[in-house]
């Protein structure tokens, strides 16, 4: 009995990879973060209560079934008794047929199962097939349905391959799983789907699978757009190649004519007598040395080939992406905001995207849920404002530059204002267009595991396919309708960034028409914080009628707590309200009119500093404390559900009293009332991570899905040891971010330098 029980965990696979949710591979896998943070909030219904249900679903039938859920009973049933014609109830090809009966015909020859005949089967390929599939482990109870296997000892194999399809444990409670399956390579996916209902049929449907979640591995193909994809990264990486080369010939040339023109010893040198000074020329043998330096020097400096080169030069793009230097009057505490905003936001990816369909990453998901009834985890919970943080910065520095330049015209001609699109359009969409060729083109060449499956299916690369040209006309937070259809589903803070900047130069002029009449009143900045004040209440009144029209929840992470009457509304919100401009303006236009009062010096009079800095910062404090933690009774155990009016109110106002906050924190800093605060954000070792943020928010969500994906065994959650894995993949999203910007990103921003000036 020992050694059967033995060889029945060996045998036995069961694979449960997503912990609440079937995936079915011919509908279009969701990658963007609301239906991400939907899937995980709804899971919370299904393992709360799973210990007391499962146990009510333990009766001897269902473990008799649950006893042959393994590939040795479940290939004997399908198959003819004793080998006979193979598998006569299968519709499948001849070549399949014959694959799997050369695999699986020991299996059905047996008779009598003793220690020999298992020893037997282990010595053979159909042994370590069944040894590769998933067997049950511990922490059943705690929602542990991800029984992976060993999905490299099945690729290991010859001439099979990896498979996996959604189960359920019963009908009446539906705990789905998904079961992990070697099979032989001659099949197709299709082929081995109609073996599912077979599996149903001799479980009783007891326990039963979903044919049209059945995905198997299958070997990379290359299609043109991969070859393309790869063709461009190469053609990157010469030029940054040739760049760098060309610069080094350019720094020796330099370095030569320093060396080799050096003054006349005596006026019978050989070399300065065949140089005849021209008319007005004084003769001076310094100025004769300085001028034939610069010569070569302006033949290297003034050719276009040298100029597009070495634009894509390794020495140059570094050194400019880690230098410390600051210009001068810079808000040198942005960059401190920017990168720990940056991390925030990776931060709050790294719970979500763990959680995903089909990734199967965790084997104790009920012990994960237990942390979401932290109080301290409402930093996570509500890591939604860090992207209203980005829109203040965007603002502040939209403004303080912009009014520079004003004040040197008396005005914002057409002109600039038409260079200031094209510059941030520049700025902006290369390297989001090489995002899209790679993730669609790139990425899914360099994940393998039990769930590459996911990132290679066609479905994946549909919407990029459809609408990648949304992305490039920064209209995809309004077309396709619905994150889930968008290309780069986490991109719509971009679009919403460009829409800021395309209404921002009528905000600003309005701004300076204003500031100019009341330049010598009293009421001067009364009266532009006024215009701003109820811009901002204008558009905090869209927010809450949307609000109250669609009976939306204000905290997308709450949206689906288990009881939630909401709870059906969290994707909704993400398409009505998150990813909307109206709605999400209020921090930008908070930053707008800070950047003009640090641009105008606005200050605290002297003899009102301490106390007027103390009640700031405190007031400050208070704000962003209650932003971020003002929702925690939703989150508590059990939870007490905002109502209408909470929901209202706080959707409609928390975005705006979030950049308020930190706006203060940004005026402290300018203005000598920051302490060590300052100190810190203004610290040089921000600056070059701050260079790199753009590029990590395009490429952090890829770190995070190669992190779930390339896993081939689930991971037991720890805090510590997750602080270690949100070190690495945010330490690898500035790696890759310091590749983009060298090898797109500021290769661009030289020649637009360069050449529009």
């Amino acid at each position: 009995m020992k050694i059967e029980l033995f060889f029945y965990l060996v045998a036995v696979s069961i694979i449960s990879g997503n912990n609440g949710l079937e995936i079915d591979v011919q509908q279009p896998i969701k990658t963007d973060i609301g239906s991400i943070v939907q899937h995980v909030t709804q899971q919370q219904q299904h393992l709360k209560d799973h210990r007391l249900n499962l146990m009510n679903v333990m009766d001897d039938e269902w473990a008799k079934k649950l006893g042959h859920l393994n590939g040795f009973d479940l290939m004997k049933e399908v198959g003819q008794p004793g080998g006979g014609d193979g598998f006569p109830k299968l519709d499948v090809s001849l070549k399949c047929q014959a694959s799997l009966m050369q695999l699986f015909g020991p299996v059905m020859n047996i008779t009598n199962l003793n220690p020999a005949v298992i020893l037997a089967l282990l010595g053979q390929p159909v042994g370590k097939v069944l040894d590769t599939w998933g067997k049950p482990p511990s922490r059943f109870l705690m929602g542990d349905f991800s029984w992976l296997g060993a999905y490299d000892e099945c690729k290991g194999v010859e001439e099979v391959k990896y498979c996996r399809a959604t189960f359920f444990f019963a009908k009446q409670y539906q705990f789905p799983g998904t079961y992990g399956m070697c099979f032989p390579d001659q099949c197709t996916q299709e082929e081995l789907a109609k073996l599912l209902p077979l599996f149903n049929q001799a479980l009783q449907n007891v326990i039963t699978f979903a044919p049209t979640t059945m995905a198997c591995e299958s070997p990379l193909e290359y299609s043109t757009g991969n070859y393309l994809a790869i063709l461009l990264c190469a053609f990157l990486a010469f030029m940054v190649c040739l760049g760098t080369f060309t610069e080094m010939i350019g720094n020796a040339l330099h370095e030569s004519f320093k060396n080799d023109v050096k003054p006349p010893v005596t006026d019978t040198s050989h070399e300065v007598a065949e140089f005849k000074p021209e008319k007005g020329d004084s003769g001076n043998s310094g100025e004769l040395s300085t001028r034939i330096m610069k010569t070569g020097h302006d033949f290297i400096g003034r050719s276009f080939l040298y100029d597009f080169a070495t634009s894509f030069s390794l020495i140059r793009n570094m050194k400019a992406i880690l230098s410390t230097e600051s210009p001068k009057g810079a808000i040198t505490s942005l960059n401190g905001i920017r990168t720990l905003s940056m991390t925030w936001v990776i931060l709050g990816h790294m719970y979500a995207f763990g959680s995903m369909p089909g990734f199967a990453y965790w084997d104790n998901p009920l012990q994960i849920l237990k942390i979401l009834n932290r109080f301290s985890f409402m930093v996570v919970s509500n890591a939604y404002v860090s992207v209203d943080t980005f829109f203040l910065l965007s603002g502040v520095l939209v403004a303080y530059l912009t009014f520079r330049r004003m004040d040197a015209k008396n005005g914002y001609p057409v002109k600039l204002i038409l260079m200031g699109y094209l510059h941030r359009y520049i700025r902006l969409t290369p390297s989001l267009i090489f995002l899209m060729i790679f993730m669609n083109n790139i990425f899914p060449l360099l994940v393998t595991g039990p769930s590459s499956f996911l990132i290679r299916s066609p479905q994946l690369t549909k919407p990029c396919d459809d609408y990648w040209w949304t992305n490039i006309l920064y209209i995809n937070n309004f077309y396709p309708d619905g994150m889930s259809g968008q290309c780069v589903g986490w991109v719509w803070y971009l679009a919403n960034d460009m829409q800021f900047y395309l209404i921002s130069p009528f905000i600003l002029i309005l701004l300076f028409k204003l500031d100019q009449k009341y330049a010598y009143s009293r009421i001067r900045y009364l009266v532009t914080g006024g215009v701003m004040g109820a811009l901002s209440l204008f558009f905090i009144g869209i927010t809450a009628l949307l609000m109250g029209v669609y009976h939306l929840p204000a905290v997308q992470s709450a949206g689906g707590i288990a009881g939630n009457p909401k709870m059906k509304d969290g994707t909704k919100f993400m398409d009505r309200i998150y990813e909307k401009p109206y709605t999400r303006i209020t921090p930008y236009l908070v930053g707008l009119y800070l950047g003009y009062l640090l641009h105008r010096r606005v200050t605290i009079k002297f003899n009102l500093r301490l106390i007027i800095g103390l009640i700031g910062w405190l007031v400050a404090i208070a704000t962003a404390l209650s932003v971020v933690y003002g929702t925690w009774k939703v989150f508590d155990t059990p939870p007490v559900f905002f109502t209408d009016a909470e929901d209202i109110i706080y959707e409609a106002f928390h975005r705006f009293a979030w950049a308020v906050a930190v706006g203060w924190v940004i005026y402290a800093c300018q203005n000598r009332l920051g302490g060590f605060v300052d100190s810190f954000l203004s610290w040089k070792f921000w600056i070059p991570l701050s260079r790199l943020t753009y590029g990590a928010y395009l490429m952090h969500p890829l770190v995070i899905f190669y992190f779930y994906m390339a896993h081939e065994t689930t991971q037991h959650y720890q805090d510590n040891i997750f602080i270690f894995n949100i070190i690495s993949c945010t330490s690898i999203a500035y790696v890759a971010s310091f590749l983009l910007a060298i090898f797109v990103e500021f290769p661009i921003l030289n020649l637009e330098k360069k050449f529009l000036g």
